[in-house]
């Protein structure tokens, strides 16, 4: 998933909470709402072992620039 796909996605997440610049969001939800998304954050969990007593994941939207 590139960057520009992947703000895409989040931009027209029907579920989340927005915060100063992030967006936080249950895994479970995701599986629900946006499979590839979900798909996208699975694989980055297995790849830093993320684990299974996570289940909040933050997105940061704040723009550098």
């Amino acid at each position: 998933m590139t960057f520009s796909t992947l703000k895409k996605h989040l931009k027209v997440l029907p579920c989340g909470k927005k915060l100063n610049h992030s967006l936080y969001i249950i895994e479970e939800s995701l599986q629900i709402v946006d499979k590839q998304l979900y798909s996208f954050v699975a694989d980055l969990k297995a790849r830093v072992d993320g684990g299974s007593e996570y289940n909040v994941i933050k997105f940061f939207t704040k723009t550098q620039g």
